[in-house]
């Protein structure tokens, strides 16, 4: 009996001995098995276990470039100092996330060069640059210095014909418009990317998805605006100059077809001529901009363009093409229900009324044009231009007779003791000190633009009028029309050609003064 619970205790023994070997082996088995490069990530500060690791593997450039940004972000931490934004920024070498994200890339670049793959390698290094130029700011030193490399590598490369070049300049001018504000050292970027350029069908929606059109077209698009700023400057100090850089501004944004940008140079090239005294080129100009709102803008923008025309046909002393366009405007503000555009309106009638010395009409303009502008939440300034304008209209056939009473209250007899008193009155009561039938009582607003209208029709018919004296009948225009189609012209060399007249009107806006 007891040999057989012997027997029993060390089959259980071994059988226990054996689960426990067993549930051992199988421990071993489910723990990690850990190579040098895991142990020693382990043991080493991570940036320092990974520019060893990619030494060992011989991606030799990505690990001296990235031990160049640990030391670029520190002499820049060094110099500003330990109270600046840049000391608080997260450092690349303790930054995992960000350390990884560029190694992976470096690495992939690094390889494709390794492979003679020069178009891949700039392609990948571009995208890399480009993630971190504009992702967060604390990141934006980074991608400047990746686009800066990115230019380098791929200026090496005549095989790429400059496309990844053109490509890099593009990406960094956006960088220095949009993140850093630094639009001349842009402008000399774009302005090499646009020769490189020309002509291709390049496009960056690979980088920038929202980017229409061409690489071409972009860099113009951003040309214009470097441009526009510059011309925005020059207006402060000398319109004349400013003109020469209107006009770049405006070929930049053709090549762009950026018609937005067309209409704005053109109406500020219109206001430098305005100031500079050549009414009718700033005309010119305007027709132009208004053509082009009228074929690819809005209903806003040839309002915009409008009160500037206004203004041109006014100084021309052209006032009837200029009451025309004020009511155009008008009633483009009215119907498609343009609120600011319809105050306007009303204060550049306001203003015509005023200039043609009829106050008892621009009165009751500025008025409607103060009651719609304070409804569009304007700023002060805007509003209180407007208010002043009408205090005007409403005094200036006052102005002679206060004048009048100031000399009469200057005299030392009764007369002037009673005048004085007038001028007490009026100042402390408002008390009346002229006659009301001696000032032109004011006209109604119903009134005021039922005139302008018939004004309008009155000198559209004038003018119908004159076109059809000075012009021929349609069969004299069929005669000479084959005569003069053609015109002989002679050379220096004693040969002729033919110069073909644009009797289709190709263009129309240069010549006509009307819209």
């Amino acid at each position: 009996m007891e040999d057989h619970l012997d027997d029993n205790y060390f089959k259980r023994e071994r059988r226990r001995k054996e689960e426990i070997n067993e549930y051992i082996t199988k421990m071993r088995g489910d723990l990690p098995v850990y190579n040098v490069d895991e142990i020693r990530q382990y043991r080493l500060p991570y940036h320092e276990a990974l520019l060893i690791n990619l030494r060992e593997q011989g991606f030799i450039c990505t690990a001296s470039f990235i031990q160049e940004l640990f030391n670029f972000q520190e002499e820049l931490r060094q110099q500003a100092g330990p109270v600046s934004h840049i000391w608080l920024r997260p450092q690349l070498i303790y930054s995992r996330a960000e350390l990884d994200h560029l190694k992976q890339g470096l690495i992939k670049s690094e390889e494709y060069h390794m492979e003679s793959d020069y178009a891949k390698e700039c392609e990948v290094f571009l995208g890399l640059a480009v993630y971190f130029a504009f992702s967060h700011y604390d990141w934006w030193w980074l991608g400047e210095q990746l686009l800066i490399q990115s230019i380098k590598v791929s200026t090496e490369y005549e095989s790429l014909k400059g496309k990844y070049e053109a490509l890099s300049r593009f990406a960094y001018a956006k960088f220095l418009i949009e993140n850093m504000k630094e639009f001349d050292d842009a402008k000399g970027h774009l302005k090499i990317a646009r020769e490189i350029a020309q002509r291709k069908g390049w496009t960056s929606k690979g980088y920038f998805p929202d980017e229409k059109g061409t690489l071409f077209m972009q860099i113009n698009h951003y040309l214009f605006e470097c441009l526009y700023r510059n011309v925005k400057q020059l207006v402060k100090i000398d319109y004349k100059k400013a003109i020469p850089v209107i006009v770049e501004a405006r070929r930049r944004a053709a090549d762009a077809c950026y018609h937005s940008g067309e209409t704005r140079a053109l109406v500020m090239k219109g206001i430098c001529e305005m100031n500079i005294q050549d009414v009718k080129a700033a005309i010119n100009s305007l027709l132009r901009a208004f053509q082009l709102q009228q074929r690819f803008g809005t209903q806003e923008g040839m309002c915009k363009v409008r009160i500037q025309l206004a203004k041109a046909y006014l100084i021309d002393g052209n006032t009837a093409m200029s009451l025309k366009t004020l009511m155009l405007l008008k009633e483009s503000a009215e119907t498609y229900n343009l609120p600011f555009y319809l105050g306007q309106a009303y204060k550049n009638l306001g203003e015509y009324y005023l200039t043609n010395g009829e106050p008892e009409k621009a009165n009751p303009l500025l008025n409607e044009a103060l009651k719609i502008l304070n409804q569009c939440n304007l700023a002060t300034r805007d509003i209180e231009m407007v208010r002043n304008l009408e205090a005007i209209s409403a005094g200036l056939e006052l102005f002679p007779k206060y004048i009048d009473l100031l000399h009469k209250a200057g005299t030392s007899d009764g007369d002037g003791f009673r005048n004085l008193m007038k001028l007490i009155d009026w100042k402390d009561q408002r008390t009346e000190f002229w006659n009301k039938d001696e000032i032109a009582p004011l006209s109604s607003l119903c009134d005021i633009l039922t005139e302008s209208m018939n004004k309008v029709v009155d000198s559209e018919e004038m003018m119908r009028g004159m076109s059809a004296t000075k012009h021929p009948t349609v069969e004299e225009k069929d005669n000479q029309g084959i005569q003069d189609s053609k015109k002989i012209i002679p050379m220096s060399d004693g040969k002729e050609v033919i110069e073909l007249h644009d009797n289709k009107g190709t263009f129309p806006i240069e010549s006509t003064t009307g819209l």
